[in-house]
């Protein structure tokens, strides 16, 4: 379960995203420059669930942690460092 708790928090990062994004989109009147901003953000945030599930799926050892320091009634989370200081996310294929 503490495994579970924390790809959930992982992933619903870049789900907020994607839908705070889609629900502004839908909004009538939004420029071009805001459109085009928020797909990028749209896209970058599909990259990273794609990120964060391909490291989930490789995953074979699980360490969990303190969700908050000093707050034992708060319960553990995986530990994923990885997650949090990982460089910028991969690019697709067909971007050059």
């Amino acid at each position: 379960m503490e495994s579970l708790a924390g790809f959930c928090h992982a992933l619903g990062q870049p789900a907020t995203v994607l839908l705070s994004s889609v629900e502004l989109l839908r909004l009538p009147g939004v420029d071009e420059a805001t459109r085009s901003q928020v797909l990028d953000m749209c896209y970058d945030a599909v990259i990273e669930i794609r990120s964060l599930l391909a490291e989930m799926k490789q995953r074979r050892e699980y360490v969990s942690e303190a969700y908050l320091t000093g707050n034992d009634s708060a319960g553990n989370i995986i530990s994923l460092p990885e997650w949090s200081d990982k460089s910028p996310p991969p690019k697709a294929s067909w971007d050059k």
